[in-house]
């Protein structure tokens, strides 16, 4: 992924690995050791950077009297993204410290619950 692409995630029924239609959709800012640090809109009402797990699976939820997980679908970026900015290097910063950078001055979760 490169900076500022869409984060597409989806929704997983965890017995069946089959995706449920649901998910959540963000965009990429930093990264924090082993987390993708986005900006996402529908966090507690409010914009917000938050946590993913970089190996794709972000945590497990019940729904419905099931269990789901949320997994990375794809990462996606404009036709046109500028060669250069391909080999970019990420900016390494955490989710806290996103938030009081831009004035937000919200406390993160490890890997925030988005469904």
């Amino acid at each position: 992924p490169v900076v500022g692409c869409i984060v597409v995630m989806s929704n997983y029924k965890k017995d069946t690995q089959k995706p449920d239609g649901s998910g959540h959709v963000t965009f990429l800012y930093a990264i924090d050791g082993n987390n993708l640090v986005c900006l996402g809109g529908n966090q507690g009402d409010r914009l917000k950077f938050s946590n993913y797990k970089r190996n794709g699976v972000n945590f497990n939820f019940s729904k419905n009297g099931s269990i789901y997980q949320q997994k990375f679908n794809c990462f996606l970026m404009p036709i046109d993204y500028p060669e250069a900015l391909y080999n970019y290097n990420i900016p390494k910063l955490t989710a806290d410290e996103a938030n009081k950078k831009h004035f937000l001055n919200l406390e993160t979760e490890e890997n925030e619950q988005t469904f």
